[in-house]
């Protein structure tokens, strides 16, 4: 109840308070929609035909970037993960495999993982748990939570 009062404290309308869609949901719900534009599972499947991993991985990381979801030294490091093109070939595979691949979610999950972690690294590792989450989050957030 504390917790509660304390929300309805900062935004008084509750999940339809102006300020908590401004400050907490319209952003990642715009995040969703441009993902549901660029990279649905339709057109994510055919830049995957045409081997256009680049694209793919560009797209994913500024969909990602006008939100605050990840901190900058993770948005860099991601960005120079998928700089090279066998980056964003892991990258690219290795998401439309999360997302949309056969087989138990927690098996691809843990396949995802690992592929962020091989990716190649600068400075920064790459693998964070907000990097790992984000695009099924972004992607799927019906499935999938962000944390």
């Amino acid at each position: 109840m504390r917790c509660r009062r304390k929300f309805l404290r900062i935004f008084p309308s509750g999940f339809r308070d102006e300020t908590y869609l401004a400050w907490e949901r319209d952003y990642k719900w715009d995040a969703h929609c441009r993902w549901r534009t660029l990279l649905n599972e339709k057109e994510f499947r055919s830049l995957l035909r045409q081997r256009e991993y680049s694209r793919i991985a560009a797209h994913a990381v500024a969909i990602e970037a006008r939100t605050n979801l990840i901190f900058s030294f993770e948005k860099m490091a991601l960005r120079d993960a998928v700089r090279s093109r066998a980056g964003a070939q892991a990258f690219a595979k290795g998401l439309y495999d999360f997302l949309h691949g056969p087989g138990a979610v927690e098996r691809r999950f843990a396949r995802w993982c690992r592929i962020v972690a091989d990716l190649p690294r600068k400075q920064t590792r790459v693998l964070t748990w907000p990097i790992v989450t984000v695009f099924g989050f972004i992607a799927q957030p019906d499935r999938h939570i962000f944390s």
